[in-house]
């Protein structure tokens, strides 16, 4: 259940699921559509404009783990792109 104002940690937590499912799903050879991950990501960086957090060194370690997370879901993508591009044959 989302609380009505979800905090950052939770914004970011939920991010992390996102990518999680996302990285899940290109294992299994599925299709990822990356638009909610994008959109919770613009989300929470207008949260976080508006809303500037007080546990800031928190905040920072929580950041830096979902962009991790998102490097790890890059490196997957192309991994998967690369092995299942047809090659031009001569």
């Amino acid at each position: 259940m989302t609380p009505s104002n979800p905090s950052i940690e939770f914004r970011l937590a939920e991010i992390s699921t996102l990518i999680s499912d996302a990285r899940l799903a290109i294992i299994e050879n599925m299709a990822v559509d990356l638009g909610e991950i994008e959109g919770k990501i613009e989300d929470v960086c207008q949260f976080i404009t508006n809303n500037p957090p007080l546990e800031t060194q928190q905040t920072e370690q929580t950041l830096r783990r979902v962009l991790k997370d998102l490097d790890r879901l890059s490196e997957d993508l192309t991994r998967h792109h690369i092995h299942h591009t047809p090659k031009d044959t001569v």
